[in-house]
């Protein structure tokens, strides 16, 4: 989900690649001009590494549960060994691939191996990044307040709080019929944004005509969000950085708000992007923001080479599995 995903298909490549060529451009020369950011990555402990590849496992593991939840509500059963295979796979779309091709190919796989259909996909997973969002927004306000405040402050404060009575209060409000809304569609960004207000609308309808369904993802949106705080905090802590737990919790808010400008393959430059313009808030250096998203990216790069084989192995040990119930 994001607002990448309505921009033209055609576009979308060229655009993530020219992107992504100048951001690690960018980052090749700060890395040059500033060496002496990099060297408290050797002093890094290495149980912290493992500890913060064992949260970002448990992430995955969440969303692959995500996946399993889904496929369960309306086609057949779904293994944990297939959800977090699928998980792996979608993880590697995420970060190596163009915009949300991970994304794409769980909905292309859900499709083809479970009959799930897509519109029905995108209707949960949409469902699900609103309650991520709201308690995202929560997370961010309490943050701000017991924080210093700054000239961002407010700001800040007030949009997290728009942001929490938009989407909490698409629960309960029924837009009209499309047709009521066709001058708004006359040009393509009033186009975009009554089709992003329909499948908001869509998720949300989703999940309410489903209290199980709603509940799973409830629970799953908060736990989720509980394990990335953590494992930022692990990862400050890894680096010698004493941020409080404020300051975390401003720090995992901003990072879930990159997930709207995926323009980038993991939103590379864009996540750092926002987190350096507020780093003031947060109460952190933008040296530090540097180190912090190197080892987070670092780690992250790591453990999908050596998860991705591991994935294809499962697939294959699937197939096996299902061939021989055949």
């Amino acid at each position: 989900m994001g607002v990448s995903v309505y921009i033209m298909p055609a576009m979308k490549k060229y655009l993530a690649g020219a992107i992504t060529v100048l951001v690690l451009a960018v980052f090749a020369w700060y890395a040059l001009t500033h060496q002496n950011i990099f060297t408290a990555l050797g002093r890094v402990s290495i149980w912290l590494v493992v500890a913060i590849a064992g949260l970002r496992l448990v992430r995955w593991f969440f969303n692959g549960l995500f996946t399993k939840i889904t496929a369960e509500a309306f086609t057949d059963k779904f293994t944990v060994r297939e959800s977090f295979m699928i998980a792996i796979i979608t993880a590697v779309g995420n970060f190596f691939g163009p915009l949300f091709g991970g994304l794409g190919l769980r909905a292309l796989y859900l499709k083809k191996y479970h009959n799930l259909p897509v519109s029905k996909f995108t209707s949960t997973l949409i469902g699900y990044y609103l309650l991520v969002f709201i308690a995202n927004s929560l997370l961010a306000v309490a943050s701000l307040l017991a924080l210093a405040h700054t000239g961002q402050t407010g700001y800040l404060i007030a949009i997290f709080s728009i942001w929490f009575v938009v989407f909490f209060g698409l629960a309960f409000v029924r837009l009209p019929n499309r047709s009521r809304l066709g001058f708004l569609t006359k040009n393509r960004v009033g186009k975009l944004v009554v089709k992003l207000l329909y499948e908001i609308e869509d998720g949300w309808r989703l999940l309410l005509s489903n209290k199980i369904l709603m509940l799973k993802t409830a629970s799953l949106a908060v736990v989720t969000l509980a394990v990335t705080f953590f494992m930022i905090y692990l990862e400050f802590r890894a680096l010698g950085i004493h941020a409080g737990a404020a300051a975390v919790g401003l720090y995992t808010a901003l990072t879930q708000v990159a997930i709207l400008l995926s323009f980038t393959p993991d939103n590379v430059g864009f996540r750092e992007a926002i987190l350096l313009l507020l780093a003031t808030t947060i109460g952190v250096s933008h040296a530090q923001i540097v180190q912090v998203s190197v080892i987070d990216r670092g780690i992250q790069f790591t453990l999908l080479l050596i998860m991705l084989p591991i994935a294809a192995n499962l697939r294959r040990q699937i197939k096996l599995s299902q061939a021989s119930t055949n």
